[in-house]
């Protein structure tokens, strides 16, 4: 990958970062190494590759999430630097710079907490508003992502939800606190299509007003949604482009791999 040596101009960029773990005898294994990208403001960007080759530690080091990671290089969201921030500061940037959707939504949502209060919860700690207009505010959100019967909703609790409504409503737990960038891992994995087909809906809605990186290992959905494309393989990045291109001439075997296997996935787009 080029470095570039421009001033930093993007609202994500990532420099030369590394993502390394100490071991039992004190070395350190390198998961991820020398990684370049940018995602601009109001633009999608996906981070594709199979399972295991490092995508998830790649975002998660954008906020510093593993505690047990080693980091190395330069990330700056909005010009501001994440690897140089004191620990006590990383709170400032996670939820309004940077909000997170991961793969697994019961994962994001308490068992024993209503809806309601969950989502009130996030509302509550970015935002000086009172309980009734929090409560609208979670009620707009379930409704910009199509989430039927939002009041009911609110009362209820995830293990009354099916996979495709406790995505969408973990999605706007992330989204409450208007973050700048949206980080999606794996938001389709475990939907059907028509569940799937609605989650890239609304992460497409989402350019509007933010940022999106996606990460996936399906290159289908990133060609559905995706302005750009950066493909990831044992740890490095190997190819990228604007996705038309990379889908219709994809130039390493890993991303032809990933294309090969995702012919005929694609589906379309209202």
């Amino acid at each position: 990958m080029a470095v570039n040596s421009a001033p930093l101009s993007h609202l994500l960029e990532v420099s030369d970062l590394s993502v390394s773990f100490l071991q039992n005898d004190g070395s350190l294994v390198t998961r991820v190494n020398g990684i370049y990208l940018h995602v601009d403001y109001q633009e999608i960007v996906a981070l594709v590759g199979s399972s295991g080759c490092g995508k998830t530690l790649t975002v998660k080091a954008l906020a510093r999430l593993d505690n047990a990671a080693t980091y190395s290089g330069r990330i700056e969201i909005d010009h501001r630097s994440v690897l140089d921030l004191p620990a006590k500061d990383l709170p400032r940037i996670r939820g309004r710079q940077i909000s997170y959707l991961f793969q697994n939504p019961q994962s994001s949502l308490n068992p024993y907490l209503s809806i309601g209060a969950q989502i009130d919860e996030v509302l509550a700690l970015h935002s000086q508003a009172p309980p009734p207009s929090r409560r609208q505010a979670a009620i707009d959100l379930f409704e910009q992502l199509s989430v039927p019967d939002p009041d009911r909703r609110l009362m209820q609790y995830p293990h009354e939800q099916s996979g495709g409504i406790a995505q969408r409503i973990a999605l706007a737990m992330a989204l409450a606190c208007k973050p700048n960038l949206l980080v999606v891992d794996e938001p389709t994995s475990s939907l059907d299509p028509p569940s799937r087909l609605v989650i890239l809906q609304c992460l497409k809605q989402q350019k509007r007003e933010r940022s999106v990186f996606m990460v996936t290992h399906d290159i289908a959905a990133a060609m559905e949604i995706a302005d750009r494309v950066y493909v990831m393989y044992e740890g490095r990045l190997v190819e990228h482009g604007f996705s038309s291109t990379v889908f219709n001439n994809p130039q390493h075997p890993q991303t032809r791999s990933l294309v090969e296997s995702s012919r005929g996935s694609l589906s379309p787009m209202a």
